[in-house]
């Protein structure tokens, strides 16, 4: 039993003032064991035993059977029942701890169950290193979780490959990206305990304080820092296959509880209080969080080496959309459109799986040249860059290209976020899809021969060049079996046409699955 303000031990103490800080105290405060308790009559001494489920006495005032004296339970001197070590119900095997694994694992059981009993065990003036420490052991088993998993994943795939006789991928363009990528996500990271730490403790505190209960910030911070060490610790579930998904579901609305009874038992206020005021900090949070993400997507890429905009095609959906979106993205970093396609996969390796992807018209697989999927897993940066100078070559100076089964109009266009970019034709189905920084526009049968025609007399209304029809363009990737032919054209179909030109879809072509 330690004062809530210094954690000075009250035990066998007969003033009801804490003999350290002055702060005063009462044993109905606190909750122990059944039976783990000795309650001593202030006149005489004489010791009765608490046996109700809060380890206090029943009825809490009596006459005492031996003085026949008057006795009240928060008059009494309490000391620990003999053979009782942990008469507490909830205590604080945190601080004060000599290891460091089992004092943590018990805290964090009392932290989920007993959150506001845990509360209660934490001094108004604890030193703040305990509750950071707890914080590093947590955040740090979720890294290794996380880590781990990522690795696992990768030894499996090189398994994979390796038994298919596709070789053991190199630490190269993939290595590099994926440290960019951890990289940024620690600093991302840091930002968002950040904002929980001093943002959501902040309003909470305000939220919460009276002058009855004179709670510190300091160590409203401390709580947090016990719930954000508890979410680390429980987030290394969400690693488990299948079961994570669950898990972190689940966690995420209990963690509203948790963080609302830690506060409950900080400021002794109402459960329903507490909870409006976490909700209102957790949506001011999220509010500030998005801005800063909103930063890191623009400016943070370059300090990590990574292309610019990764973070932007991280949150779009993969495929021929993200391709889209790396291409607008690099004329804006550079000014001009990429020389070729293949300059988008340098040092961006999910943007070469869409693109060899959406050029062959498979569900994975394909290749421009000699740039296949095991050239951009392994990052085979020579190979890449010796495709990228042939291409070039090849393609005529600010005009529109084919690859496959796409036709690039992207040297032609302005960059307007509705301008063309490129089109993906498929003989099979008939169906056209055409690209932009909006999304996706989908012409089935006779609508695209139309929509091009319209198309091209916008442009001509701006003074725009017009775009060829893909049927016009040789195909220019030398993996194809007859570079010189152009694609089939679509097929009337006798299918409803969808309107052209005026539906967007933000969807990913279903030819253009990742591998």
């Amino acid at each position: 039993m330690n004062c809530r303000t210094c954690g000075f031990c009250l035990w066998n103490t007969q003033s009801r003032i804490c003999p350290e800080c002055g702060t005063p105290f009462r044993p109905s405060e606190f909750e122990f064991r059944p039976a783990a308790v000795h309650y001593g009559c202030p006149h005489c001494g004489t010791g009765y035993l608490g046996m109700s489920p809060k380890g206090h006495l029943e009825p809490s005032e009596f006459t005492c059977s031996v003085c026949k004296e008057r006795c009240a339970m928060d008059e009494m001197v309490l000391s620990p029942a003999p053979g009782s070590t942990s008469p507490e119900l909830v205590s604080n095997t945190w601080i004060g701890r000599r290891t460091q694994f089992g004092p943590f694992f018990s805290t964090l059981r009392d932290i989920l169950v007993r959150p506001r009993e845990f509360a209660m065990t934490v001094p108004l003036r604890a030193p703040t290193r305990d509750a950071l420490a707890f914080f590093g052991l947590g955040a740090g088993l979720m890294f290794v979780a996380v880590v781990g998993s990522q690795l696992c994943w990768v030894t499996v795939v090189s398994a994979i490959l390796s038994s298919a006789g596709q070789g053991v991928p190199r630490v190269g363009m993939m290595g590099m990206g994926g440290f960019g990528i951890a990289g940024l996500s620690l600093v991302l990271g840091l930002l968002l305990t950040l904002v929980v730490l001093f943002g959501e403790s902040t309003i909470i505190h305000l939220f919460l304080r009276s002058p009855a209960r004179n709670v510190p910030l300091s160590h409203t911070r401390q709580l947090y820092l016990y719930f954000m060490g508890t979410w680390g610790a429980v987030s290394c579930l969400s690693v488990i296959p299948c079961l994570g998904s669950l898990v972190s579901t689940a966690w995420f609305f209990f963690a509203f509880y948790v963080t609302a009874a830690l506060m409950r038992g900080a400021y002794q206020s109402s459960m329903g209080r507490a909870v409006l005021a976490v909700i209102v900090a957790r949506v001011v949070s999220i509010i500030l969080v998005t801005l800063l993400t909103l930063v890191a997507i623009v400016g943070m890429p370059r300090a990590f080496g990574l292309p610019v905009g990764i973070f932007s095609r991280i949150f779009q959906v993969s495929g021929p959309t993200g391709i889209a979106a790396a291409l607008l993205d690099h004329r804006q970093a550079n000014g001009t459109w990429p020389a070729t396609p293949l300059d988008l996969v340098v040092n961006d390796p999910t943007i070469g799986f869409d693109l060899l992807s959406m050029v062959s018209g498979e569900g994975s697989g394909g290749s421009i040249g000699a740039v296949d999927f095991n050239v951009v897993w392994s990052g085979n940066t020579a190979v890449i860059n010796a495709e990228r100078a042939a291409l070039a070559a090849r393609i005529p100076p600010g005009q529109a290209f084919r690859l496959g089964n796409v036709t690039f109009y992207y040297p032609l266009t302005s960059g307007g976020a509705n301008e063309w970019l490129f089109v993906t034709q498929s003989s099979a189905t008939g169906v056209s899809l055409v690209y932009t920084g909006q999304g996706r526009i989908v012409f089935t049968g006779g609508s695209w021969a139309a929509a091009l025609a319209a198309e091209n007399a916008r442009r001509a209304a701006t003074g725009l060049p017009p775009l060829p029809d893909p049927a016009s363009l040789p195909d220019l990737n030398p993996s194809s079996s007859n570079p010189n032919a152009g694609p089939v054209a679509p097929q009337e179909s006798g299918e409803e046409e969808e309107p052209a030109g005026d539906q967007l879809d933000a969807e990913t072509d279903p030819d253009a699955g990742k591998p």
